[in-house]
């Protein structure tokens, strides 16, 4: 964000010189350089490679693949000294200096976070929790790490006055209705959250469920979402082209005032989940993801469950980056 350290990032102006084809792009470039230059990864701007000691190691495939690096080369390292955190830097090489002397060779590398420029992965779902008026504790997603993204899907049955509260520590990503997804940074050291509701009636089934993905930010594209009068099937809205960059995370959502056996994965989609409960008086949420490496645009549909009756829901479609 815009606060100044060590809150956010702070403001800082820079011109940028872009040859664009309409003046549309505008928006999307915007969004793209703030991507890259609001990504949440430490920055190593140089990083120095003793091809000498490698040598003096017995290091000599190191050493090899030091030398065939060139510009715009991706590379890791993998195991940090002990003073910086202990995952892997992945970075990428924007330039270099070689220093040739009588008894030593070094190359430094000018150096760029990969992570902009990394597909978004997905890691795990958690397990889902559900209950009746009354708050959830949904299970955190198995292999989730620092610096993952930590998505919360929750809802609550009675659509109108039911309201989904944000938990300590997280940040409202999108709200429609009675439903709600949430989000924070994994920071190292995470406990499954508490999540409650207001607004709830006696009878009113409460959900939730936990995902977490890989390189990407909790930074919106664009967000739609509809209510759907009474039907078997769950409607959600499209998202146009020009609504679109490239390198994005699609979550498409469903909730629904009734229950089902199952929900069918979403043509060209992988499924995060579909829990649904008839503790109360029954309701599902189902959510499924798409990686985008283009900036085509999403197309409207619906899920199908399986089992269940006719009833209200609601479509949501969420492009971050």
């Amino acid at each position: 964000n815009v606060q100044e350290p060590p809150n956010g990032i702070g403001r800082y102006a820079k011109a940028y010189t872009r040859v664009l084809s309409t003046d549309a792009q505008c928006r999307l470039l915007a969004a793209r350089l703030r991507h890259i230059g609001t990504h949440d990864e430490a920055r190593y701007p140089v990083v120095n490679m003793d091809l000498t000691a490698m040598a003096e190691e017995g290091l000599t495939t190191l050493a090899s693949d030091t030398q065939r690096l060139d510009i715009g080369d991706r590379f890791t390292i993998s195991n940090p000294p002990a003073w910086l955190p202990p995952s892997i830097i992945d970075m990428h090489a924007q330039g270099f200096t070689e220093t040739l002397e009588s008894h030593h060779w070094t190359i430094s590398a000018n150096a760029t976070p990969a992570g902009p420029f990394s597909l978004p992965s997905f890691i795990a779902a958690g397990t889902a929790a559900h209950a009746v008026n009354a708050s959830v504790t949904p299970g955190l997603p198995s292999g989730a790490a620092f610096g993952d993204l930590l998505l919360i899907f929750a809802a609550i049955r009675n659509s109108g006055a039911g309201q989904v509260a944000t938990p300590s520590g997280y940040a409202d990503l999108a709200t429609f209705g009675n439903a709600r997804v949430l989000w924070k940074i994994h920071d190292g050291s995470e406990s499954a959250p508490t999540v409650t509701f207001t607004g709830g009636v006696a009878g009113a089934d409460t959900s939730a469920q936990m995902a977490a993905f890989r390189h990407v930010d909790p930074y919106i594209i664009k967000f739609a979402s509809q209510l759907n009068g009474s039907a078997a099937n769950i409607a959600y809205p499209a998202i146009a082209a020009g609504d679109m960059v490239d390198n994005t995370l699609v979550l498409i959502l469903g909730w629904k005032q009734d229950n089902w056996t199952s929900v069918a994965t979403l043509a060209g989609a992988t499924e995060i989940g579909d829990p649904a409960t008839a503790t109360g008086d029954n309701q599902g949420i189902v959510w499924d993801y798409i990686v985008r490496g283009d900036a085509a645009a999403v197309s409207s549909g619906s899920f199908v469950p399986t089992g269940g009756v006719s009833a209200i829901s609601r479509g949501a479609v969420i492009v971050i980056q």
